[in-house]
């Protein structure tokens, strides 16, 4: 069981720092910083739309942040 439950940790853990990373992408990329947050959620939305059979990885995470960009300029 304890095992379960570090497993369980090493995963929110890993979480958190894809989190953080998209945060410093979305910053890269020219976010104001107060709006961040506000454009992970967004982020995560797109993504809850992509489509599962589809590939995932850097090229399609670039479209999405560019996406974005062009959704809600304000942001930038």
């Amino acid at each position: 069981m304890k095992q379960y439950k570090e497993k369980d940790l090493e995963i929110a853990e890993l979480a958190l720092e894809v989190m953080d990373m998209l945060g410093v992408a979305l910053h890269f990329a020219g976010a104001k910083q107060e709006h961040i947050k506000t454009l992970i959620d967004h982020y995560m939305n797109e993504l809850d739309c992509f489509d599962e059979n589809e590939s995932y990885g850097q090229k399609q995470m670039i479209e999405l942040i560019l996406s974005l960009k062009a959704k809600y300029p304000q942001y930038f």
